[in-house]
């Protein structure tokens, strides 16, 4: 069920309409709008992995090792880090 995109509006509404404690609220549903939507995306986004091969055997090599998965998440993290700090 995806709500995210109808909460972001509301939130919006809210917000823009809003008296002083509805604009609060409105900043407040936008947010959980955000997440769930930002959610949604990316659960789309990373089907077509879930067909890949490599991405199963990668997964699996993370189950038998936990150490690599810590490492590739520390990676991936920092790498994301890394493209915020360019953005800003």
């Amino acid at each position: 069920m995806d709500f995210g995109a109808p909460l972001v509006f509301l939130g919006t509404i809210l917000y823009l309409f809003g008296k002083e404690n509805a604009k609060y609220v409105g900043q407040i549903v936008f947010g959980f709008g955000s997440i769930f939507l930002g959610m949604s995306l990316m659960s789309s986004g990373a089907a077509p992995l879930k067909q890949s091969p490599f991405w199963l055997e990668l997964l699996a090599s993370f189950g038998k090792n936990p150490i690599l998965g810590v490492l590739a998440g520390t990676f991936l993290l920092q790498l994301y880090n890394l493209a915020q700090l360019q953005l800003d």
